[in-house]
């Protein structure tokens, strides 16, 4: 942060692992070991492990598991994923949420994967203006862990929604 200098780097285009379409979002575990990346044009959300070198000198990210059960509409599946944040459930696990043009945020399992519900927006796909809708959901961010509030930038209808951390509309 002080020197501008860049530390590291990783990825290169392409459609295999570790490799981008349009990385477009991206967070990190509160414990700095996995860096979640939205792969925007290859539909799915990246998840990579940092590995430091046994002389703490040097590390680099490794390849986990994709999040997104394939390009698509149907649950758990993803069209041009843009945002993914990190939210605390109820019971303190971290769960991914992730904003795509479905126009929905879906939330999945964080250590496997796993698709759990649709969070907020449409699970049709339809676009829409009203209160917990969206037209072309892009950022996400999760507003503190206290809180639970998740903020979502609603690109297409020109504003930003707020969600408590079950997925209700709050406000905007």
């Amino acid at each position: 942060v002080r020197t501008g200098a860049m530390i590291c780097k990783f990825g290169s285009a392409g459609h295999g692992e570790g490799q981008f379409r349009n990385p477009s979002g991206v967070t990190i575990t509160s414990d700095s070991s996995l860096v979640l990346v939205a792969d925007l044009f290859n539909c799915r959300v990246q998840v990579l492990q940092l590995v430091v070198a046994a002389d703490g000198q040097s590390a680099h990210l490794e390849f986990v598991r994709s999040i997104g059960n394939g390009e698509g509409s149907a649950e758990g599946q993803l069209v041009y994923p843009s945002g993914v944040a990190l939210l605390k459930d109820a019971g303190g696990q971290q769960t991914v949420l992730i904003t795509d043009e479905n126009q929905r945020v879906s939330q999945f399992a964080l250590d496997t994967g796993a698709f759990i519900r649709t969070f907020a927006g449409s699970k049709t796909g339809q676009r829409g203006s009203g209160d917990g809708l969206f037209n072309s959901p892009v950022g996400i961010a999760v507003l503190g862990d206290s809180s639970g509030e998740v903020a979502v930038a609603d690109f297409g209808n020109h504003r930003v929604q707020v969600f408590d951390r079950e997925g209700n509309y709050l406000r905007q």
